[in-house]
């Protein structure tokens, strides 16, 4: 298996070809809209015939994988990692659903699968479904499951339940937009309500602590809209998508530890102990209190310059963290 980090996108649909994804030199373009019997549910041939196309590329990398049509991509993807791991999916649904058509995999039970079939699965990791839709999922599949409704996330329970979180194994983080706000996305499913700062916020922490093996991202909006409302999907999703890229670029950087979380507001001239000494830039704050995982408020910095000293910083200023600008420091 190639083990380079591959960005890609799988072009079901054609959706991407309406953004400008197509012609980023970063990403591979892999045709699939000639692949029958892959809408929704997935046949035998055409999972056989998706994963001979995307094999080349290894499981690194950032993958865009169309609608949530094909979310069920993640299983193929995830079924050529072989050594353990865990799964992270943020979706505003569970994906183990009963199957409707036997022996077929779909997008509304492959997650399920991944949970029954994969025995190099450590735990999988759900974020972002609704209570009610978690407490539907079978008992038998919960052994290595850990789920984070939309309800916890906002009350703060999550923080608790976050110590259940096993480490030790790379971690592959799926992301269907669907988890997202529609102010934020349009996809072609019911859609929870998490913000895009959420979101990131969350997958900040995971990045923080975890290795990462791999990303796939999908919840495009559906083709055949009416023309104005296509647009409008459009124009969201290409927006969030280069968010998104923009901010996963980074995992891939050879510095060790490419995103530092700072877990609360720093006070002027509060003195900063840094692991590692570098020159450091704001790149988003969250200003609103955001219980999730217990974090009131997080800052995440990108390391801009690495250096081998090790260091102090001193903030000069807290309005460099209300406005989101480059923080000045000195060592």
């Amino acid at each position: 298996m190639n083990n380079k980090a591959n960005n890609y996108i799988l072009d079901f649909t054609h959706v991407y070809c309406d953004e400008d994804m197509k012609d980023n030199p970063r990403f591979h373009w892999i045709d699939c809209s000639d692949i029958e019997g892959c809408d929704l549910y997935c046949s035998d041939e055409a999972a056989a015939e998706i994963r001979k196309r995307i094999m080349p590329y290894g499981i690194k990398g950032i993958h865009f994988i169309d609608s949530g049509n094909f979310h069920y991509v993640t299983k193929i993807t995830t079924d050529q990692i072989k050594r353990p791991f865990s799964l992270v999916v943020f979706d505003h649904h569970t994906d183990m659903q009963r199957p409707l058509v036997d022996g077929m995999m779909s997008c509304g039970d492959w997650a399920g699968l991944v949970l029954d079939q994969n025995p190099n699965l450590k735990q999988l990791i759900l974020i972002g479904p609704e209570a009610a839709d978690i407490f539907q999922i079978d008992a038998v599949r919960k052994d290595r499951l850990l789920t984070f409704s939309a309800e916890e996330l906002k009350n703060g329970t999550a923080r608790k339940k976050s110590a259940n979180i096993l480490s030790g194994v790379p971690f592959y983080i799926s992301i269907d937009k669907d988890v997202l706000s529609t102010r934020f996305t349009e996809t072609n499913w019911n859609q929870g309500d998490m913000s895009l700062d959420m979101l990131e916020h969350l997958l900040g922490i995971i990045l923080s602590h975890e290795t990462v093996c791999g990303i796939d991202i999908c919840g495009e909006c559906q083709p055949d809209l009416p023309l104005p409302e296509y647009m409008e999907g459009e124009e969201k999703n290409e927006r969030i998508n280069h968010e998104l890229i923009d901010f996963f670029d980074h995992i891939f950087l050879t510095i060790p530890h490419p995103f530092l979380i700072i877990d609360d507001i720093i006070p002027v001239c509060k003195l900063i102990l840094i692991k590692h000494c570098c020159i450091i830039e704001i790149i988003r704050i969250n200003r609103s209190i955001v219980p999730a995982l217990g974090i009131e408020i997080c800052l995440i910095i990108r390391i801009i310059k690495f250096s081998s000293m090790a260091g102090i910083y001193f903030v000069k200023s807290e309005t460099a963290f209300i406005r989101c600008q480059p923080i000045q420091v000195t060592i």
